[in-house]
């Protein structure tokens, strides 16, 4: 009871701290303009170069676009050209452009916009129109004295991993420090703006400046916001995005970044919505004259949010660790009982390490790799770019390499006899596989807690298999393990050369996928042994 107390006391605090963020101030007294009719005619303009791909013989026409409307404003841009992975996987030429404008203090407000897109589309209403809206932001704020400083930048690479955004992080003016990065694209489409808030690892930026944002974003009926989804959420603290947007870098730097508005990355020839430009655009101008006048966005946290409201990623690894204590409980207990009564655990440990192995040699295999070069250690760079580099193939075969090595290994764990009566191996298997269990979920959950609290529902329903009918007490032992991961693997788009990169780059620690492997194996041992197949030579009746 007084184990049931405990995770009744965390699931109760972690209810408490579900809660609505309260957003910062945004408020601004008198901001300046932001003309609608000249930002769409520089978009059509860059659009008017349709391939602006990273090294395309085109690329350098629109970019050449972008610096003659920062030298109309009198504004005269660095140009900075840079080499990066391109989508290709070969090493690609960038542009960016950047202008600084100078403000009372060295402390700097970043507005930027990907320029290039992905052919055939033009994509007028994504990266052309989020490049003129940052243009035309320079623009409103051009004869207004700054508080803080403004750097404004046509960034490339956007469809490689942002690799300009990236590299703008590291490659800011002298003397200026980032405040806040904003990201600007597909701003005036037909659905919800989407607001980006998250590192390549699970950083975010603060809730109450995200919520703000959100609130500036729908204060009219013109620019609806994208709700997050729970579980999309907490699937993103499972496995990381690839290419989580233009803020991840500055938030990987410690700097609160957001993208505003659509990113898709994929070919687009939508048009753009000259009322959601007229009211989303201003809100965006507005946002950067209160961060101009001295709006304080806070820095960086871990969070799930879910609507409107939100829970601390401290509240996730308490109620993670609340939960384990119950099945922790009774799994001492157990090998208590088995250990007065003289029953051996061994050969049942030693058949989970066996089922583990494969598992467990997959992933040593996938952070090899990483080790090696072979699987890409960098989350923002497109890992697998094709059949020219192969990486994926690279990614699948060194974590079958591991995989097989594993099953090699097992060859050399004895195999110790078990108990001839049914009944005492079921006991054994129930209590080895509860107590394997158990350290293989709080390994997951001190490595990655997110894993963790995926894993320790299935602890709770192996209490109750014995209770159960023969195939209820197998579904008891696979599905709460087994349904949570695939929903998030689905969630999170992943495949076996993805997962691979998620261990090679620390996304998914190794010590979690241990921990996880190592709660398969015991729960494909307790299906067998409740199914009724044979643990020592003899199926259990």
């Amino acid at each position: 009871m007084s184990a049931l107390a405990v995770s009744t006391l965390g699931l109760l605090v972690a209810l408490v701290g579900f809660h609505a963020p309260e957003p910062m101030d945004l408020t601004v007294a008198a901001p300046p303009t932001f003309d609608v009719g000249r930002a769409l005619a520089l978009a059509e303009r860059i659009a008017g170069t349709p391939d602006r791909t990273p090294g395309s013989p085109t690329a350098e026409v629109a970019a050449a676009t972008v610096v003659e409307a920062f030298r109309a404003l009198g504004l005269e841009p660095v140009i900075d050209r840079f080499t990066a992975v391109g989508r290709d996987g070969h090493r690609t030429p960038m542009t960016n452009i950047t202008v600084l404008m100078p403000g009372a203090s060295s402390e700097a407000i970043v507005i930027f916009a990907h320029r290039d897109n992905v052919p055939p589309g033009a994509d007028l209403a994504g990266t052309a129109l989020g490049t003129a809206s940052v243009v035309e932001l320079a623009a409103a704020f051009l004869d207004v004295e700054h508080g803080r400083s403004l750097i404004v930048s046509s960034v490339d690479g956007g469809t490689a991993g942002d690799a300009g955004a990236r590299r703008l992080a590291v490659t800011l003016p002298a003397g200026s420090r980032a405040v806040a990065a904003i990201a600007v694209q597909g701003i005036a489409g037909s659905g919800p703006i989407v607001i980006a808030d998250r590192s390549d690892s699970r950083a975010r930026t603060s809730a109450a400046f995200v919520e703000a944002v959100r609130r500036r974003l729908a204060g009219g009926e013109d620019a609806p916001v994208g709700e997050p989804g729970f579980f999309r959420e907490f699937a993103a603290m499972v496995v990381p995005p690839r290419a989580p947007g233009g803020q991840a870098p500055f938030l990987q730097r410690g700097v609160p970044a957001l993208t505003i508005g659509d990113d898709t990355r994929a070919p687009s020839d939508v048009a753009p919505d000259a009322a959601r430009l007229t009211a989303s655009g201003q809100a965006i101008n507005d946002l950067v004259g209160s961060l101009d006048a001295g709006a304080e966005p806070g820095g960086t946290a871990s969070y799930v949010r879910a609507g409107n409201r939100l829970v601390s990623g401290f509240l996730i690894v308490l109620l993670a660790a609340s939960l384990l204590v119950p099945p922790t409980v009774v799994a001492i207990g157990l090998v208590a009982r088995t250990a007065r009564a003289r029953l051996s655990l061994r050969a049942s440990l030693q058949s989970i390490l066996r089922l583990a192995l494969v598992p467990i040699g997959a992933a040593i295999g996938a952070a090899a790799g990483g080790v090696l070069g072979l699987v890409p250690t960098a989350a923002y760079e497109y890992p697998f770019p094709g059949s020219p580099g192969g990486g994926g193939t690279a990614a699948v075969t060194v974590m079958a390499a591991g995989a097989l090595v594993g099953l090699l290994a097992v060859r050399f764990i004895p195999r110790s006899a078990s108990s001839a009566d049914p009944a005492e191996r079921a006991v054994v298997v129930l209590t080895a596989a509860l107590a394997a269990g158990c350290c293989g979920a709080g390994l997951a959950l001190v490595m990655q807690p997110a894993v963790g609290v995926l894993l320790v529902p299935a602890l709770h329903a192996w209490i109750l298999v014995p209770r159960a009918a023969r195939w209820a007490a197998v579904a008891l032992a696979l599905v709460p393990l087994c349904a949570p991961a695939l929903a998030i693997v689905w969630a999170a788009g992943t495949g076996p050369a993805e997962l691979a990169r998620l261990i090679a780059d620390g996304g998914l620690p190794i010590g979690a996928a241990i921990g996880g492997a190592i709660c398969l194996g015991a729960a494909v041992l307790l299906a067998q042994t409740f199914a009724g197949r044979a643990v020592g030579g003899r199926p259990a009746r």
